[in-house]
């Protein structure tokens, strides 16, 4: 059994806390065509709402103009009713 002042005893030097492991990178580089096609079809997508809807405003326009204005029904004349208001038998 070793004495308590031996140098050999595991539990007597603090160790050091573990560091975090190296990081090591192994995606490769993304190809430039990558970016280069999600931003144009992103301004495509961006370009067909502008576009689109502009052209549905005329259409409504065009169509609010061609169709005429649904006439209202005259209206009924009110049934006459007394002074105290009661409606006629």
């Amino acid at each position: 059994m070793a004495a308590h002042a031996s140098t050999d005893d595991v539990h007597a030097d603090p160790q050091p806390p573990p560091g975090l492991p190296e990081i090591q990178d192994e995606a490769a580089d993304t190809p430039m065509w990558v970016p280069a096609l999600g931003l144009g079809l992103f301004v495509l997508a961006a370009l067909y709402l502008v576009i689109s809807s502009a052209f549905e405003d005329v259409d409504a326009a065009e169509a609010a103009i061609e169709a005429p204005a649904p006439v209202a029904a005259p209206a009924e004349p009110a049934a006459p009713t007394d002074p105290h208001g009661h409606a006629p038998h």
